[in-house]
């Protein structure tokens, strides 16, 4: 991994993972409303089509904090493997 890539995505994963986050103030939810709308879209839309995951296995690289895998081990994934060079 190229270090100034690796260097980008350790400077930019804590305010990419809030992106994800409930808690907000107004700020945070109009900004999230105008510009991360797809990215909340696809993980609604990665679970609908994923369907059951009861005992399934779950490789997820580039995991960052793991908010797919928590939602994963929530819909009955057996085991659950997140790879990432992020904190």
């Amino acid at each position: 991994m190229e270090p100034k890539v690796q260097s980008y995505f350790q400077k930019s994963s804590k305010d990419f993972d809030s992106i994800y986050s409930p808690k907000k103030n107004i700020y945070q939810k109009l900004v999230d409303l105008l510009f991360h709308r797809v990215i909340q879209q696809r993980f609604k839309i990665s679970f609908q089509e994923l369907g059951s995951l009861t005992g399934k296995r779950i490789l997820d690289v580039g995991c960052g904090s793991g908010r797919y895998l928590i939602e994963a081990a929530k819909r009955g994934a057996s085991q659950l493997t997140g790879l990432d060079f992020a904190d």
